[in-house]
C-alpha cells in the first residue's frame, strides 16, 4: 500500500511543478537591445511581475576585425502578472573581442503579446555604450530597439 501512496504523490509533486514551470519559462529569439543582429535568451519568472534573462546573440559586425557576439543579462518588471502586457526592461550587455571591451546597457518599455505558448515582444528605449582597448576609452548613447519572439514552456 505504501508504494501507491508514494507514487500518487510524486505524480501529484510533478504535476504542479510542469503547471508552475509552463507559465515561468521562455526561450527566445531576439533581435536589438544588446542582441544585436540576432540572438538567444532564456527567461524565467523570479516573481509574479518580474523575470530575468540571460543569453547570448551575434551583433552582426566586426569588431577589432573579429565577429562580434555580445553575451547579455537582464531583466523585466511587468505592469500585469502572468509576464504579459506592458513592461519596463534592463540589460547589461558585453562582446568581448580580442583587444578590446565593448560593453553597455539599455533601458526600454514595451508590451508583450501572448498567444498560448507564443509569445511576442515590441520594446523601446535608451542604450549607453562604452568601449575600452586599455589606452582610450569612448562612449555614446542612442535609441534602443527590439523584438522577441518567444515559446512558453
Amino acid at each position: 500500500m505504501r508504494i501507491p501512496a508514494i507514487l500518487l504523490s510524486l505524480s501529484l509533486a510533478l504535476t504542479a511543478l510542469t503547471s508552475t514551470a509552463s507559465a515561468t519559462s521562455s526561450l527566445n529569439l531576439k533581435s536589438g537591445v544588446g542582441y544585436g543582429l540576432a540572438g538567444l535568451a532564456y527567461e524565467t519568472t523570479i516573481s509574479p511581475n518580474t523575470s530575468v534573462e540571460i543569453g547570448a546573440g551575434y551583433v552582426g559586425a566586426q569588431v577589432n576585425g573579429t565577429n562580434g557576439y555580445s553575451l547579455v543579462v537582464g531583466g523585466k518588471y511587468f505592469f500585469s502578472p502572468l509576464d504579459q502586457g506592458p513592461f519596463v526592461a534592463g540589460r547589461a550587455f558585453f562582446v568581448p573581442v580580442s583587444g578590446v571591451l565593448l560593453g553597455g546597457g539599455t533601458l526600454t518599455g514595451g508590451y508583450r503579446f501572448v498567444f498560448n505558448a507564443i509569445q511576442f515582444d515590441l520594446e523601446a528605449g535608451g542604450a549607453l555604450i562604452g568601449a575600452t582597448n586599455g589606452s582610450s576609452s569612448e562612449t555614446g548613447a542612442g535609441l534602443a530597439v527590439g523584438l522577441g519572439l518567444g515559446y512558453r514552456f
